[in-house]
Formats: C-alpha cells, sequence, structure tokens
C-alpha cells in the first residue's frame, strides 16, 4: 500500500527535461513537484505559489543559478524560500558561492536517490522550524493577534498592493479608554482578561478574510482593510467600538462610562494616489495619519472628562449623581492639603516664641504619632479670649492668633473643626 504524499511544495529549476525526470522520480512522495526549464520560469512560478523548497541547477540558458538565487534573495516575499543548488561541477569554489548567495545546501551529479531525499527532508524540516518562530516573532503571546512587526508588514504589503490595483486600503487604530485607571483598579489578572476579550471580539467581528487584526503596545490595537474606503473603514470602527461596549467589561475607574470603551482612528488611502508619495512611504504616513485621528479622538474624550485642578479631601457636594449641573458650576468642594491650617492662640507672654517658620508640635485623639506643623502666620493684632480654649494652660484674656501649616502626608489624618493640642518649640 503507497504510503499518503508528504506535505511540501517542491519547485525543480534546470534546463535539461532528463535531470528533472530523475529528479521527479526520486521525489515522487512529495505532494506537490513543479518544474521549470529557466529561470524566467522560475521566477515567475515562485510567485505565483510560492513553493517550500527550491532545488535549482547551477547553470541555466537564460540566465545563471547564482542569478536566479539573488533575484529570490532580493525579493521580500522569496527571501525566506530555501534554495538546493544541484550542479555537475566538483569545484569547491562554486559551493562556497551559492552558499555566501544565500543557498542551504548544494547536491552533487549524478544524484543519489536516497541522500536526495534525506537532505530535502532536513531542509523542509529546518524551513517549518524557521517558519514557527517567524510566526512566534509577529504574534503577541497574551492575545494572540499579530503584533506591530506584523502590522507593520502588512500595512506595507496591502498598501503596495493598493497602488498596484489602483484601489483603496485603510487602517484603523484603537486606545483602551482610561487603560491605566483600569490597570491600577482590577490589577494585573483583570486588565489581562479583559485584553484577551477584547482582541477576541475584534478577531471574530471582522467578516472579510483580507481584514487582518493587531495588538499594538500595551493598550492599542490596529486594524489593516484591504480594498476598505474611508467611510467603509468608519463603519468598521463604529461596529467594533459598540461590539467592544456590548461586552460590559466593567471600569469604573473610567470618566465617561462604567464599562470598558475605546477611541479609533481612522485613516485610508486611494491607489491613484500614489504619484503624490514614495511607494514605501504609503504605510507609514497611512499609520500616522490614523494614529493622529487616534489622538484627536482621544482629545475629545478627555475634554468630556472632568477633572479637580488639584487633588483634595472633598469637604461638600454640591450637586447628586443624575442633577443637571449648569456649564462651568463646580460639583463638590475640595480642601487641597496645601489650604489645611491649624489654628491656635497664644498669650502674650508667648507671643516672643513663635515666628513664621518655626516648627510647632500638634496633637488630637486618634492622631497618633504628633503631627509636626510650620507656621505661617502670626497675628500682630491682639483680640480676647474666644469663648472656648483647649489649652493646658490657664485661659489668658489677651490672645493672638498663630496659623501653621502640615505636610500633605499629614494632611488627611486631621479633620476640620476638629480641637488640636500644640506644644510649642
Amino acid at each position: 500500500m503507497k504510503n499518503a504524499p508528504i506535505e511540501a511544495s517542491l519547485l525543480l529549476v534546470d534546463d535539461d527535461p532528463a535531470v528533472i525526470q530523475v529528479l521527479n522520480k526520486i521525489l515522487s512522495d512529495y505532494s506537490s513537484v513543479r518544474f521549470a526549464t529557466s529561470g524566467a520560469d522560475a521566477l515567475r512560478l515562485a510567485r505565483e505559489s510560492l513553493p517550500d523548497l527550491i532545488l535549482l541547477d547551477a547553470q541555466l540558458g537564460d540566465m545563471s543559478g547564482l542569478e536566479v538565487c539573488e533575484s529570490l534573495k532580493a525579493d521580500p516575499a522569496l527571501a525566506n524560500v530555501p534554495v538546493v543548488f544541484v550542479s555537475s561541477h566538483q569545484e569547491a569554489e562554486l559551493e562556497v558561492a551559492v552558499l555566501k548567495l544565500g543557498a542551504v545546501d548544494f547536491i552533487r551529479k549524478p544524484f543519489n536517490g536516497p541522500q536526495v531525499i534525506a537532505r530535502v527532508d532536513t531542509q523542509l524540516k529546518l524551513k517549518r522550524l524557521a517558519d514557527d518562530l517567524r510566526l512566534l516573532s509577529r504574534v503577541d503571546a497574551l492575545t494572540r493577534l499579530g503584533n506591530d512587526r506584523a502590522y507593520e508588514e502588512t500595512l506595507r504589503r496591502e498598501s503596495l498592493r493598493a497602488v498596484e490595483a489602483q484601489g483603496p486600503v485603510a487602517a484603523v487604530r484603537f486606545e483602551i479608554d482610561f487603560f491605566e485607571a483600569f490597570e491600577s483598579t482590577y490589577g494585573a489578572k483583570a486588565t489581562a482578561e479583559a485584553l484577551r476579550a477584547v482582541a477576541k471580539a475584534l478577531r471574530h467581528q471582522l467578516l472579510r478574510p483580507g481584514d487582518v487584526a493587531f495588538r499594538l503596545g500595551r493598550a492599542a490595537f490596529g486594524l489593516v482593510l484591504p480594498d476598505t474606503t474611508g467611510a467603509d473603514a468608519l463603519a468598521v470602527a463604529n461596529r467594533l467600538l459598540r461590539v467592544v461596549e456590548a461586552l460590559d467589561i466593567p471600569h469604573h475607574a473610567s470618566t465617561v462610562s462604567r464599562h470598558l470603551t475605546l477611541s479609533a482612528g481612522i485613516a485610508s488611502f486611494e491607489g491613484t494616489q500614489a504619484t503624490e508619495i514614495a511607494h514605501d512611504g504609503i504605510a507609514p504616513a497611512l499609520d500616522q495619519t490614523a494614529l493622529a485621528a487616534l489622538a484627536q479622538a482621544q482629545w475629545r474624550l478627555d475634554r468630556k472628562a472632568v477633572a479637580a485642578p488639584v487633588a483634595g479631601a472633598v469637604q461638600d457636594r454640591l450637586y447628586l449623581p443624575g442633577e443637571f449641573v449648569p456649564a462651568g458650576n463646580p460639583v463638590v468642594a475640595l480642601l487641597p492639603p496645601d489650604n489645611l491650617k491649624l489654628r491656635f492662640f497664644v498669650g502674650e507672654t508667648e507671643l516672643a516664641r513663635v515666628k513664621p517658620g518655626q516648627t510647632v508640635r500638634a496633637s488630637c485623639d486618634g492622631c497618633g504619632a504628633e503631627i509636626p506643623a510650620t507656621i505661617r502666620f502670626v497675628s500682630t493684632q491682639a483680640e480676647y479670649t474666644p469663648p472656648v480654649i483647649y489649652s493646658r494652660e490657664n485661659r489668658a484674656k489677651l490672645v493672638y492668633l498663630v496659623e501653621a501649616g502640615v505636610a500633605a502626608k499629614d494632611a488627611a489624618r486631621l479633620h476640620i473643626g476638629q480641637p488640636i493640642e500644640v506644644r510649642l518649640p
């Protein structure tokens, strides 16, 4: 019973039909064996359908095998196809020359069947391993989407294809809104799960085989959409924004939604515009335009988010959730740490002991260790003793107001109106 054919595509290149017949018989166990009798035909067949391995004669009628190999290695689409040279020449110089060009092996004529099969099998195994490594280098480990490198290569390829076909291509950039706040609120595990969920949604919602999603950086994703106008790309982006929002991933640290959302930037290019920009600059220009559109979308989002001008403790809520707030009105009253001050009074006999810049020590019930405070103000106007003064000493009838500030780290230990005791230096 004949074994199942070995899954591999081989291309035999020799201007001698008899040699091709011999090699074809030796390699008959492989699923696809094509042949070419000239260098031009070899390059054409390789470009039409990428082979897994090329066996190339060193001498051809129209061009040398070395020239064919050089053309193969200069083409990004063919550069990774392994080339095994075959030749009746015995000179070591020829073998060195083809290996320097990028060939992976050298087989001499006449052929030894088992040796040819062994060498072909070895190179096919090495190619599969190299393909796997290249794939891993282009795949994001967390989401299994293509990474930045794959995005750049795909965008470049599709941009050049758009120029050749005189058609459109589009790129879309997405960014998770308030990602750092999400990460700090929910932790690394929940963040990884959210990224995987977003990636899965993007991948499964792309309806055409040629549309590809990528993960670009920590919180960014991208799409390359061949044969897509700007208007169609906008429709795709809006649909995906709704899909991600419908995942209903909680994001209570967001200032615009209670669940995770994305912002998007879109750019498109028409192949007919190719005369306006160098071909190798189309993909970078397209990506930069998408990034600029994303930055503009994020700026608009930031404008919607209300942020306090400074950090501070909330002293009062002026509006409740759901209430209408007129434009420009504050919604809370804040007390920044720098505005918190200790107010105490000293008698005439202690007035000479206090000066701005001096450090005093304050204590209160439940405050823990003494709190250092810096004197900022000493009144020059005497006043009568207020109705109540908390002091270990007897009340003085004539006192002077003193104000002192505390460090931000200590401000949280104090409360407005709280009685304190102050120890002078």
